[in-house]
């Protein structure tokens, strides 16, 4: 026999424990469908910016103050970006920031979800097929079948909603393959900054050095999708090629530790603009394509089209319209609010990649004042 609840949400990261937390007194029946089981790694740059504070501060004060106590973190005040040539230019943040891995971070979430919502949790569960009919999806999974009214698709880049319902298909134009690997002990770090540097024969793309806490480091190395595959470029060798002779970074790396092997994952950029909705069925961040072109950042987006979604939920439940019209209506509120802000540094993207002498500039002395007022 079936389980029904009004929401059944396939993916269990920031976006879905953003939009379980925003809808935890709508009296809505929720349920997240999770593949891995609790705490669970999320492969990623673990930086948690700005708007994630700020999503959890509309949804409940409590979320925002407890942040700073999540264990393993690193609060992020300045930013270092070096150029090809190795100048640099330090960004003071005045907005709060911080790095955590994402086992602390989303295990966090996970449990505030647990503790402070009705909504079930489903681990270990792999989602195979939904269909349709009658103005509600039967879900079915690797354990049981699933009913619900509004379908959420969360699983990030491989999200099966947005593969198999919605039909999206990954543009390397519009998609970034990176890769990560945790070390201790690099040389000069300090604990406050992350550090990115732009590569001279790679325009498209940016190596990172991300202190985490504990004397423990997120490395990793991005560059877009299209260029991999146009120059056939072996990324985790590149990235290890990049440690060992590039002329800034190795000084980094002389005493460092590496803690585990190169991971790689995809990052699906939020430079062209995708259907988030459809009849009974919505995307949330990564899924939707909603992470930042130029910095490669999606758990702030994330987590905001979570609270988004939320709020146009409530509405559609008490008007009980789930048509592809009146779903629609969530696509046209994500364009109004994260979409200008992905619109922004798309443009920004492009012009660096066509333009990449403009980085040596912006890190010239009488343009450093400028950048960091328009940061």
């Amino acid at each position: 026999m079936s389980k029904a609840f009004d929401i059944v949400i396939v993916g269990a990261g920031p976006s879905a424990f953003s939009m379980a937390l925003a809808l935890k007194n709508s009296n809505l029946s929720i349920a997240i469908l999770e593949k891995s089981v609790f705490p669970r790694d999320k492969i990623c740059g673990d930086a948690i910016p700005y708007e994630a504070y700020q999503t959890l501060k509309r949804i409940d004060e409590k979320y925002y103050q407890q942040l700073y106590s999540i264990v393993d973190t690193s609060k992020i005040i300045y930013s270092r970006l070096v150029t090809p040539k190795g100048q640099d230019l330090h960004i003071k943040w005045n907005s709060k920031a911080f790095n955590c891995k994402r086992v602390t971070f989303d295990n966090q979430l996970f449990e505030w979800v647990k503790s402070d919502t009705d909504t079930c949790i489903y681990e270990n569960t792999i989602f195979k097929n939904a269909v349709y009919s009658n103005e509600s999806w039967t879900i079915e999974t690797s354990r049981e079948t699933f009913e619900a009214k509004v379908l959420v698709g969360a699983g990030g880049v491989n999200c099966p909603v947005a593969r198999r319902i919605a039909n999206l298909k990954l543009d390397r134009a519009h998609t970034s393959g990176a890769v990560r690997a945790y070390f201790k002990n690099i040389n000069g770090i300090d604990n406050n900054t992350n550090e990115i540097y732009f590569l001279k024969d790679y325009p498209d793309s940016y190596f990172w050095i991300f202190p985490v806490g504990n004397n423990t480091y997120n490395v990793g190395f991005g560059l877009l999708s299209k260029s991999i595959s146009n120059k056939k470029i072996n990324v985790r060798q590149l990235f290890q090629e990049i440690i060992d002779t590039d002329n800034i970074i190795k000084k980094r790396f002389n005493n460092a530790e590496r803690l585990e092997k190169t991971t790689g994952f995809s990052i699906p950029l939020g430079s062209r603009s995708v259907a988030m909705s459809g009849a009974g069925y919505i995307l949330l961040g990564d899924a939707a394509h909603l992470v930042e072109p130029f910095g490669g950042h999606g758990i702030g987006t994330g987590m905001w089209s979570g609270k988004v979604a939320a709020d146009f939920l409530r509405i559609a439940f008490e008007k009980q319209q789930f048509t592809a019209k009146a779903m629609y209506q969530y696509d046209e509120k994500i364009q109004k609010s994260i979409g200008k802000r992905l619109s922004k540094q798309k443009t920004l993207q492009r012009i660096v990649v066509a333009f990449p002498f403009l980085i040596e500039i912006a890190a010239r002395p009488y343009m450093k004042k400028i950048v960091r007022w328009l940061t």
